[in-house]
């Protein structure tokens, strides 16, 4: 690939799930399903295949998108990644869009996200 581009992504497991336990305090339901979907693995497990510990690995431009003040995937996720890339000596760019509720569109933010992804892409894989 000439570039790459993540949208909310999550770069380190086992800080998103300590973060996502404590996000449902008080409700079983949540916890057990955070773990379920994460499997019963050690954080020394989920360390290893977590993408801010593999930055190094990374041969390509990365655009990194986040909303603003989300509370689905913390935008901290996005600096994690952004600082391990860095640190790697990788080119990396980020694009912080206005918050949004979760479970909501807001078709300018929306259109926004797509086109910084289409610059992105253009600028790093031309089409000539």
């Amino acid at each position: 690939y000439r570039c790459a581009v993540s949208i909310e992504g999550i770069s380190d497991l086992p800080e998103f799930r300590a973060w996502a336990i404590k996000q449902s305090a008080g409700d079983s339901l949540r916890q057990r399903r955070i773990v379920s979907r994460m499997g019963p693995v050690s954080d020394q497990d989920l360390s290893s295949i977590s993408p801010a510990r593999l930055a190094s690995s990374a041969d390509a431009p990365v655009l990194l998108i986040h909303y603003k003040d989300a509370t689905y995937i913390p935008a901290d996720q996005d600096a994690i990644m952004q600082r391990a890339l860095i640190n790697a000596g990788k080119v990396v760019e980020v694009l912080e869009l206005p918050a949004q509720k979760d479970g909501e569109s807001d078709s300018s933010v929306e259109l926004a996200m797509l086109a910084g992804a289409v610059a992105f892409v253009e600028k790093h894989n031309p089409a000539n």
